[in-house]
């Protein structure tokens, strides 16, 4: 968080996992989180279909406003992490 510059954010609109393989896919590697159909249109309409890299983890944060470098890429020994982007969603109404 810290190295990506952001300030806060919310735990309550936060997801995460570790995948069980490494994928590219996006569909692949979005679904089954809160709202992946329109997350995954977001993020296709940037990034197509695959990513260029295998990933082994995902962090969604909602309804978060962030002036982070689309791609960014923080190296911390063994972990790599990489900010890939913003994207609009219409929350569900229960």
């Amino acid at each position: 968080m810290r190295d990506f510059g952001i300030d806060a954010y919310d735990e309550g609109f936060r997801e995460a996992a570790l995948l069980p393989e490494s994928k590219r896919s996006l569909s692949e590697i979005l679904s089954g989180f809160s709202y992946d159909s329109q997350v995954l249109q977001g993020f296709e309409s940037l990034l197509g279909s695959e990513i260029d890299f295998d990933a082994n983890a995902i962090v969604l944060l909602y309804n978060f406003d962030a002036d982070v470098d689309r791609q960014s890429e923080i190296v911390s020994g063994v972990v790599q992490l990489r900010f890939m982007g913003a994207v609009d969603f219409t929350p569900s109404v229960v």
